[in-house]
């Protein structure tokens, strides 16, 4: 024992116990190196998928009249029937058909432009070789 340990044991005992635990956290913790050939071209967390298409799906949503998105909520969604959404929202069945035609029609707009520029967006860059000279 050091003449730290005499002069002070508790602070000697907890330094002990610190380093005790740091070295158990470091064991576990060991950064596992893999070699540059082996990793994926592009990261992608699981899941990411389902989360980017539901934010898309409600910022084309958001981007409707009020009254289109309450019918398309309300009959693709929820899966009431085109009677049942007119009753809910108190217009007629005509009503709700047509404005469902026109939502579904600004959706898929919205839908195809936002997957193309997805799609851009994600695709690399393409380099020519240098030319030599």
């Amino acid at each position: 024992m050091g003449t730290r340990a005499r002069r002070r044991p508790a602070a000697y005992t907890r330094r002990t116990l610190v380093n005790l635990r740091t070295d158990t956290w470091r064991r576990r913790r060991r950064e596992v190196l893999t070699a540059p050939d082996d990793l994926p071209e592009y990261a992608a967390a699981a899941g990411t998928g389902a989360v980017h298409d539901r934010d898309t799906l409600v910022r084309a949503l958001g981007r409707l009249t009020p009254r289109q998105r309450r019918v398309v909520v309300l009959r693709h969604l929820v899966g009431l029937t085109e009677r049942e959404v007119a009753e809910d929202l108190g217009i007629s069945t005509g009503t709700v058909k047509s404005t469902a035609s026109r939502a579904l029609a600004a959706l898929r707009a919205d839908l195809t432009v936002d997957v193309a520029r997805t799609a851009t967006a994600s695709t690399p860059a393409r380099t020519r070789p240098e030319e030599t000279r």
